[in-house]
């Protein structure tokens, strides 16, 4: 089987490149199909995490990032050439190479892959909320009105595929339950050859640095913990992808005088910090289904999430796996925390549940829902 996915560079190391090159990987070295990533803005990079030596790269150079001009008829005239561009490229590659499936990861392409008749089945993948647009625009009134816009244009677009992939039962509601819906949740993308042993005082956020993870209200919520727990230590860990967001969060931090705070970049070892923490807090606006969430569980972490759209209140049971914690509520976070710093017989007990839960999303049972996809809509 021929497969395409695009998506715009695998040279970030956001979850959704880590989740593509753990599909991708196991498509060709597993299953032996056919796979092409086609990218719009790889420049030549890198790529960040692993992929197999079997899979081909083609990158259209559109380069969507060269400009950006906001809010600004230039801006708009400029993107409406280079979608065409893009579509041209698209159009003249798929053609030329005939796949059986092709599948969008709801970037730019999202808008017409589905028109370009090349012969194969177009399937699109979301990896954020159905309504993370209206979150993500914030109180702008201009920006609220051009999200309720696109997430309308959204609910349009995904009508026109073969298949949308979402990612939980909560965001399938959220796009009104259409016949074309699929839940394939994310699937653990990292090795995991034991557990923690919940003995090292440590907390840990992973995440790209952005406004989107909400970190400022993780570091306003370490302010109360620090002051109970002076001997526990948090990591944040991710890329700085928002540079006055990152700068805002050490300003932050200097603000409070908190001294137990340690801003770390990616690592591609990430398996090693997860082995050498206790509780893993995630604090996102939205989400799709937070990876951060399946991978600390399988290490046995103890999860402390905001209940945001979508996926942590599909991943953990209150009180079982984990705790959930109204959004925003960085009093109610913090006195989680301590809770769970305080009891270890508690810990203990979440980090066992939390384990066993995690086996449910084991990559060959993920796989197996996406071949069952595959031979579903080929067969249609």
């Amino acid at each position: 089987m021929k497969i395409v996915y695009c998506i715009p560079s695998v040279f970030n190391s956001g979850g959704m490149e880590r989740i593509l090159s753990i599909k991708a990987n196991y498509l060709v070295d597993v299953l032996h199909h056919d796979v092409t990533i086609v990218t719009t803005d790889q420049k030549g990079k890198n790529t960040f995490f692993n992929f197999s030596p079997k899979i081909k790269f083609v990158d259209l150079q559109i380069n969507y990032s060269d400009k950006e001009v906001r809010r600004n008829i230039f801006n708009i005239v400029y993107r409406i050439i280079k979608i065409r561009l893009h579509k041209t490229k698209l159009s003249r590659m798929l053609n030329e190479i005939k796949p059986d499936i092709t599948i969008s990861l709801f970037q730019n392409e999202a808008s017409f892959l589905y028109s370009i008749k090349d012969g194969s089945k177009k399937v699109i993948e979301s990896h954020f909320s159905h309504d993370y647009r209206k979150i993500a625009g914030g109180d702008n009134a201009v920006m609220k009105l051009v999200n309720r816009y696109r997430c309308w244009k959204d609910d349009k677009i995904i009508t026109k595929y073969n298949a949308f992939v979402t990612l939980t039962k909560e965001d399938r509601e959220a796009w009104h339950n259409r016949d074309n819906i699929v839940v394939i949740p994310n699937p653990i993308t990292i090795q995991c050859n034991g557990r923690t042993k919940l003995n090292t005082q440590t907390v840990i956020a992973v995440g790209r640095v952005t406004r989107q993870k909400g970190f400022d209200s993780l570091v306003k919520a370490w302010d109360i913990v620090e002051k109970v727990k002076p001997d526990w230590i948090l990591k944040i860990i991710g890329a700085q992808d928002d540079l006055l967001y990152f700068e805002y969060i050490n300003r932050l931090i200097k603000d409070l005088k908190l001294h137990n705070i340690s801003m770390c970049p990616p690592k591609q070892n990430i398996e090693v910090e997860y082995m050498n923490s206790d509780i893993l807090v995630l604090t996102s606006l939205y989400e799709g289904l937070p990876l951060v969430l399946i991978e600390g569980m399988s290490f046995g972490l103890p999860c402390i999430s905001y209940a945001c759209k979508c996926g942590p209140k599909d991943l953990i049971t209150d009180g079982f796996n984990g705790f959930l914690v109204s959004e925003g509520n960085y009093k109610a976070l913090a006195n989680r925390i301590i809770e769970v710093m305080e009891n270890n017989e508690l810990r203990g007990v979440l980090s066992k549940n939390a384990l066993e839960y995690s086996k449910k999303f084991r990559l060959d049972l993920i796989m197996e829902k996406w071949t069952l996809l595959f031979k579903d809509i080929l067969t249609k």
